[in-house]
């Protein structure tokens, strides 16, 4: 008789598509053949054409590394300083040839890092984000005295789920689900409709705000805002 095994608990990653695919195989790597691993594209990153306004820009100011990718896209300039959120956003700055630091492990910890600074006005900001933004970070920086601009140079086009995500996810076949961002957490609830996700399928959120959008829902949230902190959510998850 053949041994019976237990079946893998099934993890669901809704992602950009690309970055669904890379974390998927981030995990399988940090925990070889302990989950199915299902990676869906939640939404696509476009990037557009027109570049942005440089009059007078000496601070860059990136909340993704999708912000550096498309600028590159758009301009030749580098050199200029970068603050940005999280090591990989720092990362991709400084391997593109920015004078990039790390200005907070999340948005709202590097706007009130930039809104401290003295005022200049040598000095201007200029956010480079997407469509869909958690805050106005650039009004915030207005606010505290700044000379500060946006430049939206990316869309975030959500991605309809496949049938069987969906049934999956109404019907409790993940046992648990980790969640990047506001905007991928919004899209997963309408996805599930009235339904909603079941509550013993285990929510795992990289941030308060993303916990927001579950309300009733226990969720775990991580340490930090970054991909460290969601895996060692997951290690604690499946323990």
């Amino acid at each position: 008789m053949s041994a019976q095994h237990a079946p893998r608990p099934r993890l669901l990653i809704p992602r950009p598509a690309g970055q669904a695919e890379a974390f998927a195989e981030t995990v399988e790597a940090e925990f070889p053949g302990r989950f199915e691993i299902v990676a869906v594209p939640l939404m696509e990153i476009r990037f557009r054409d027109a570049p942005p306004d440089m009059a007078g820009v000496t601070d860059l100011v990136f909340s993704s590394a999708n912000g550096v990718a498309g600028f590159l896209r758009l301009s030749a300039i580098r050199g200029l300083r970068a603050h940005c959120v999280g090591p990989a956003t720092t990362g991709a700055a400084l391997e593109a040839g920015f004078r990039a630091a790390m200005a907070g492990a999340s948005a709202a910890e590097l706007t009130a890092r930039l809104s401290a600074l003295p005022a200049d006005p040598g000095r201007r900001f200029l956010h480079l984000r997407g469509a869909h933004a958690a805050a106005d970070l650039a009004g915030a920086l207005r606010a505290a005295g700044h000379d500060a601009a946006e430049a939206v140079i990316y869309d975030q086009v959500a991605v309809p789920l496949a049938d069987e995500v969906v049934h999956g996810l109404r019907d409790g076949l993940f046992d648990t689900v980790m969640l990047f961002s506001p905007r991928s957490a919004r899209l997963l609830a309408e996805a599930a409709g009235a339904a909603g996700i079941p509550r013993a399928t285990r929510l795992l959120c990289i941030s308060d705000a993303v916990a927001r959008v579950f309300p009733g829902h226990a969720c775990a949230v991580a340490a930090r805002p970054d991909a460290a902190a969601m895996l060692a959510l997951l290690a604690e998850a499946r323990d």
